[in-house]
């Protein structure tokens, strides 16, 4: 019967090991997403979830669950996008729809 081997003990192991690790490093020196292929992945990501919860409950009730279970990577894009408007314009924006500023109330 063969000795179980601690993994730092084990050669084969190690040697699988820091194959394992090159390749991650390799694969992680990937360009970063452009803004096209973000707005896609959302839309793939929106995508399943609705039909996920159509499964469940109908394709028309499914639709306006959408937004429920949204994923950090949707999140964070969407903060992307409103923070790439400066303070000043958002606030003029704000202001136009005079009945969410404060001066309307």
């Amino acid at each position: 019967m063969k000795t179980l081997k601690f993994p730092d003990e084990d050669k084969e192991l190690n040697i699988f090991d820091e194959r394992l690790a090159q390749a991650e490093r390799r694969l992680s020196t990937k360009e970063e997403e452009t803004d096209n292929e973000k707005i896609w992945k959302c839309a793939e990501l929106r995508h399943e979830r609705i039909m996920k919860f159509a499964e469940v409950m109908g394709y028309e009730e499914a639709l306006s669950w959408q937004r429920d279970e949204i994923t950090d990577y949707e999140l964070k894009w969407e903060l992307e996008c409103a923070l790439c408007v400066p303070p000043q314009s958002r606030y003029q924006s704000l202001k136009n729809r005079w009945l969410w500023h404060e001066s309307s109330w």
